[in-house]
């Protein structure tokens, strides 16, 4: 069995523990690409913090009762707008800014905030979970990065969401880095992209 070289233990370990360390509030800076895991940790969402506890992130492009996959009870289910930010689900589809807390709530919970840890070594990613850190370096100043996911909230200028190829992990490695890419859809994609060799 192949032994892992020390140096990428050590990486490995440095990077997970950040992964893995939930972020007080507080000491969110603006720029940070955060995310939070929802559904029991069956995916992440992921936005931009802009500071005064307020995050860009990219939503559903189309009206909550238009997905078909959500279950019943949910399609009918409408939380009131938020009294903190005013964030309204039913009617701020795409790109939004919103709270904090309305970032992170799942239903009635209001899960954990993590950051998204960029230029990892490619062996570190084996021993990550999806949705957490990228192999992509993120040359933009936090400046920058808040500049941009403004931008795209202003102008509402990010496409329509697809959960496999527009998605929030998208929008946000988009404004810390000018590439879109979303770890958690990566391995469909390469899958979806394998069979179509195949057949071609």
């Amino acid at each position: 069995m192949a032994t892992i070289p020390s140096e990428i233990k050590k990486q490995a370990e440095g990077t997970l523990g950040l992964l893995w360390k939930k972020i007080d509030p507080k000491d969110l800076k603006p720029g940070d690409h955060i995310y939070s895991h929802k559904r029991y940790g069956s995916y992440s969402h992921h936005g931009i913090y802009v500071g005064d506890e307020l995050v860009i992130h990219f939503t559903r492009t189309e009206t909550k009762n238009s997905i078909l996959w959500q279950p019943k009870a949910e399609k009918s289910a409408h939380r009131p707008p938020c009294p903190k930010c005013g964030y309204d689900e039913r009617i701020r589809l795409g790109v939004v800014k919103t709270c904090l807390d309305c970032f992170r709530r799942g239903k009635e919970k209001l899960h954990s905030i993590r950051y998204f840890a960029y230029g990892v070594p490619q062996e570190v990613l084996l021993l990550k979970k999806s949705g957490t850190c990228t192999t992509l370096v993120s040359g933009r100043t936090a400046d920058e990065v808040v500049r941009e996911a403004d931008k795209l909230f202003r102008k509402q200028g990010f496409d329509e969401y697809d959960l496999r190829r527009n998605n929030c992990e998208h929008f946000a490695t988009f404004c810390r880095t000018g590439k879109k890419q979303c770890m958690q859809m990566r391995f469909y994609n390469d899958l979806e992209e394998r069979v179509k060799r195949r057949i071609s």
